[in-house]
């Protein structure tokens, strides 16, 4: 790069050369992490005594979202959450050691696609959800890996 230097020198330009350890690289940025559960966009909630898992959406906080599955257990309200019919009928549990940020999503529109796409990538015998998610007939899907 020196070298080059020399060369463009001959027509009059001139470089400067910057390093790339600034104090802002070496310190990140000012902004605060905000934790996974207080996000909004895709989740993943695994039982705490199987290998079942739920794959859900939500706009708001995913923990504020799982509250409400746990309500539905505690008054025993199956039919209101795929989770709670799961641990009620089985007898196990799930706490909030069992979610997880499985995509975070700013952008509401998306949350249809994204949870489609990962409740398709995750079909099988130990998924809890009923249905198949919102976009659920799209021929997209044949082309996904799972």
């Amino acid at each position: 790069t020196r070298g080059f230097k020399t060369i463009l020198k001959e027509f009059n330009i001139k470089i400067v050369f910057k390093a790339n350890n600034t104090i802002q690289n070496l310190i990140g940025g000012a902004k605060d992490m905000i934790p996974e559960l207080n996000c909004s966009g895709i989740y993943e909630v695994k039982c705490g005594n199987c290998e079942c898992l739920y794959i859900g959406q939500t706009r708001r906080k995913i923990v504020d979202r799982f509250k409400e599955h746990l309500s539905h257990v505690k008054f025993q309200h199956p039919e209101k959450s795929s989770i709670a019919e799961h641990v009620l009928d089985n007898d196990h549990s799930v706490n909030v050691n069992n979610i997880k940020l499985v995509k975070k999503i700013n952008d509401i529109r998306l949350l249809n696609a994204y949870e489609s796409i990962f409740i398709y990538k995750n079909l099988g015998d130990n998924l809890l959800n009923l249905d198949r998610g919102p976009i659920s007939n799209s021929c997209l899907f044949s082309v996904l890996p799972r």
